[in-house]
């Protein structure tokens, strides 16, 4: 299975920071057969231990779907599949080997992904919490944090990551934890408004792997909003809540 890896950063140099580093060697060391990164630089084309390393223009590499400009990039290459992970979560190459195993056991299967944990104590208390609440939609489907897509099936059922994600809904969304109210806004979700279509109009299945990976995240309001806003993208795009669960498979 010819697969490619794609990750994000504001800037070049941020390629040059020990985590991103970290997990391109991890990336070079699996089944990954080239690297695209998202950044506001010029377009560069490297080659590190004989994988291609391209650097992809974007005015906002971070946003949720900036991977549609990778969509574009690869119309005409091979790849049966696509990787994508952060440069905060901590990943082995015995990982992404079994993101791309999982995969090709099951090629009906749209998205592979790992849950996540943090060192944290407060937030990691609320990333488990939600876990654990089975009715937390957006915490029962794997996240671009890090997960692996069936492209094919990509292209067939969802096309691009929806536009919807970029805040589109112009009002502030108010979360309360611990009697603190949190202004935040209604954006992301990016990957679970994809799980969701495909499930609702197409049934495609999805898997989330019950390892916990390490990820360095502070962002207590994405954490607590990530529910409400999928459910409202989804109420919006007219997905099934039903449909969404049924697509789960252990």
């Amino acid at each position: 299975m010819k697969v490619a890896f794609i990750t994000r950063v504001e800037n070049k140099k941020d390629y040059e920071k020990s985590e991103l580093k970290i997990l391109t060697r991890a990336v070079r060391n699996a089944r990954i057969n080239d690297i695209y990164i998202l950044s506001k630089n010029k377009p560069t084309t490297d080659k590190v231990d004989s994988i291609r390393v391209k650097t992809l223009p974007h005015k906002n590499p971070i946003s949720p779907t900036s991977f549609n400009r990778f969509f574009k990039e690869i119309d005409n290459q091979s790849y049966k599949a696509f990787f994508v992970c952060s440069k905060e979560v901590s990943i082995s190459k015995k990982d992404i080997t079994e993101l791309i195993t999982q995969l090709e056991a099951n090629p009906k299967l749209l998205v592979v992904g790992y849950c996540f944990k943090t060192k944290n104590k407060f937030l990691n208390n609320i990333i488990q919490k939600n876990y654990s609440d089975k009715n937390n939609l957006a915490y029962r489907v794997p996240w671009n944090t890090c997960c692996i897509w069936n492209l094919n099936l990509f292209k067939k059922y969802i096309v691009n990551f929806d536009e919807i994600t970029n805040a589109e809904i112009k009002c502030n969304l108010e979360i309360t934890y611990k009697g603190n109210v949190l202004k935040t806004e209604y954006k992301g979700m990016e990957d679970g408004l994809a799980i969701a279509k495909a499930a609702s109009m197409y049934s495609i299945k999805f898997k989330l792997l019950d390892k916990k990976l390490n990820w360095k995240t502070n962002d207590e309001k994405k954490l607590l909003r990530k529910d409400i806003v999928l459910r409202t993208f989804m109420t919006i795009r007219g997905y099934s809540v039903k449909d969404l669960l049924s697509a789960e498979i252990k």
